[in-house]
């Protein structure tokens, strides 16, 4: 047995969906006495999967995390999503560990999912092992996934044993180092390879011991010089006991954060506690639940931190180990260690709480991107719009890769997500924990009205009231301006043809007719306006008087000048195979998308592609994205610009023939 002793294991259970993330995890609390007898996903009773969205699909849509002590070493689990749905899900999980568990299918072998998750450990660096499951049922393969794994990554991935069998007949996984002698020399100079002094000897005709081999096992995956792999079936309450042994004995304990936390900041060498929030469970009944890491110091109940971002004192209640669903107290938790801590007041994912007095640590949060699914919702009972707000920021805190906009010119409230089923999930989440009860709706993509030729006219407003009158003439000349130069008010006024108090008014009318549109009912943009002559009474005159003239003209003058309307155009990045490079550009073109740069990216199999695109064109664009490449295409997306909408999906627009008042 290579470590011994008191430690602290975390790690981070990956891969692709329905590949036994789960099953593993729960095979894993029974092998360390946390169960009596596991539960499994089709009966609804893991540790893991718990909320009731997760339950109704068999699927893990969150990650969740499990702990649990075995003769002083600890494990914090995390079981992470597997659909790319969820993947800041993943990160989270990940970079909150030391050591990511990667489970592969011997059925279905390398998956999306599975390319996803080592691209990660090798961005982040993180140490890995790979578990490849379901080796009890038919036409299941061992040494052939093992194979296109070294194909598929640079990394050294290493045969840590072999099955009885595979198929019905699997009954165990035996490892080579639990064997009195080792007769698989390939593993044998796999691992003597990774170290010269051992390597001599090894040359020299030296007997290598299991020890020595562990020894360096152990050294090997922390430098992620390798990557052990073993195998996996859930036949019985005790399948991953090989597992467990595996990763007590060779597996490296936590000794220092991992490099995602080391590259950004040195933490002192004290007493100071600094506390890194990693996760936020919201809940209208039971509050807010964080999930914290100690990265330096011991954190104990009632301790009085300080909010590195809003420089607030928050207190530590309770702290909690978490096995799921169930929450249990705890005295303290050292450096490393993954807690629960409830009812924070303003804490949220991201942020890093210190004790006061200690410098502040120049920490990020994990790395978010908006999604490019999108969907516009309006709540089913119209009085429940101030809840609806106030709900989806609590579950923004939940879920940060989840982003809301509230649009106020189209008064819509719009929901964007990392696919269909992240969305679907949020609406169900929505009703299930705030009783708020939504509809989807299709997004309005807010136009703009501009010109593109001069034109002049005058606006008179003239009333008689029984008293004084109101009476105001302005004339003006309107021409169009460059994209994104906005407004540009020019007065020419001589001799006082208006006199100069009025003509901020006139300025002021032809401002909030721009902005309320004229012939569509879309703000007016990138428009010069010269005012050149007018009218006033020495009586009948005032500032609304000319505030009405002014955007009367302005009417008048647009319904001449050629009007026309904009769209907005977004920036597209997508990163695809190689493959689907001819695909995705062929689709691109179809959207009216004018593409300014291609390159080669990792390694010359994918490539990236930067495009001009309406966004009215990308309502839909990740579900055909994930068709196009078999789901491995990546996007994100930013506005850029507004350009002319072309005339035959102009004419599809309804006038707004507005009546100024």
């Amino acid at each position: 047995m290579q470590n011994s002793g008191n430690g602290l294991i975390n790690l981070a259970v990956m891969g692709h969906f329905q590949c036994g993330k789960t099953t593993l995890v729960e095979h894993i609390a029974c092998s360390l006495g946390a169960l009596k007898t596991c539960g499994k996903v089709e009966t609804k009773n893991t540790l893991s999967d718990f909320e009731p969205e997760e339950l109704s699909r068999a699927s893990s849509l969150s990650t969740s995390l499990i702990s649990i002590t075995k003769n002083n070493l600890k494990f914090n689990i995390f079981d992470t999503p597997g659909d790319l749905n969820f993947e800041h899900e993943i990160i989270t999980g990940l970079l909150a560990s030391e050591l990511a568990l990667i489970t592969i299918s011997a059925l279905e072998g390398i998956q999306v999912g599975t390319e996803y998750v080592l691209d990660l450990i090798e961005k982040y660096q993180i140490p890995a092992m790979v578990a490849v499951t379901k080796l009890d049922k038919e036409n299941a393969k061992f040494d052939e996934i093992i194979q296109q794994l070294n194909k598929l990554s640079s990394y050294q991935f290493l045969q840590m044993g072999q099955p009885n069998n595979t198929g019905p007949d699997y009954k165990t996984f035996d490892l080579y180092l639990q064997q009195q002698k080792i007769t698989n020399d390939n593993f044998i100079e796999t691992l003597v390879s990774c170290d010269d002094e051992t390597l001599e000897a090894y040359l020299n005709g030296e007997q290598i011991q299991n020890d020595q081999l562990a020894k360096i096992l152990t050294s090997a995956i922390k430098s992620q010089t390798v990557i052990p792999v073993v195998g996996y079936a859930a036949i019985s309450d005790n399948a991953a006991d090989h597992i467990v042994d595996f990763i007590i004995n060779y597996a490296p304990r936590f000794k220092e954060l991992s490099k995602f936390f080391r590259d950004q900041t040195t933490l002192p060498q004290d007493n100071n506690v600094f506390l890194s929030i990693i996760k936020t469970i919201s809940d209208q009944y039971s509050g807010k639940l964080s999930i914290g890491k100690v990265l330096s110091g011991t954190l104990m109940p009632d301790t009085l931190l300080i909010n590195q971002r809003t420089g607030n004192e928050e207190k530590i209640h309770q702290l909690q180990s978490l096995k799921g669903k169930e929450h249990i107290n705890i005295d303290s938790a050292s450096t490393g260690d993954i807690v629960g801590l409830a009812k924070l007041s303003e804490a949220r994912a991201g942020d890093v709480l210190h004790t006061k007095g200690a410098s502040e640590l120049k920490l990020a949060g994990f790395p978010i991107q908006r999604g490019i699914s999108m969907t516009a919702i309006a709540p089913k009972d119209q009085h429940d719009d101030d809840k609806l707000m106030m709900a989806l920021a609590r579950l923004s805190e939940e879920d940060p890769a989840l982003f809301v906009e509230r649009v106020d010119e189209t008064h819509q409230t719009v929901i964007y997500g990392n696919g269909e089923l992240h969305i679907a999930v949020t609406i169900e989440r929505l009703k299930r924990k705030f009783s708020v009860s939504v509809e989807q709706l299709p997004i309005i993509i807010p136009l703009r009205e501009t010109i593109t030729s001069k034109a002049q006219a005058e606006g008179k407003h003239k009333k008689q009231t029984g008293g004084h009158g109101q009476f105001g003439v302005a004339v003006i000349e309107i021409e169009p301006l460059e994209r994104s130069k906005g407004f540009e008010f020019i007065d020419q006024i001589v001799g006082g043809a208006i006199p100069k108090q009025y003509i901020p008014a006139v300025e002021k009318g032809i401002r909030e007719q721009m902005q309320a549109g004229v012939i569509w009912g879309f703000p007016v943009v990138d428009v010069k306006v010269t005012l050149l002559d007018g009218k006033y009474h020495p009586v009948d005159s005032s500032e609304l008087s000319f505030k009405l003239a002014g955007a009367l003209a302005f009417r008048e003058a647009m319904a001449k000048a050629s009007p026309v309307l904009l769209e907005p155009i977004s920036k597209l990045t997508v990163t695809v195979p190689v493959a689907s490079q001819g695909d995705v550009l062929a689709d691109l073109n179809g959207r009216r998308g004018k593409v300014i740069s291609t390159q080669s990216v990792k390694e010359n199999k994918w490539q990236e592609i930067v495009a001009l695109v309406p966004t009215s064109e990308l309502l839909s664009y990740n579900a055909e994205l994930k068709s196009l490449t078999a789901s491995r295409g990546k996007a994100q997306f930013e506005f850029d610009h507004y350009d002319f909408l072309p005339s035959h999906l102009a004419e599809k627009v309804p006038k707004a023939h507005q009546k100024l008042e």
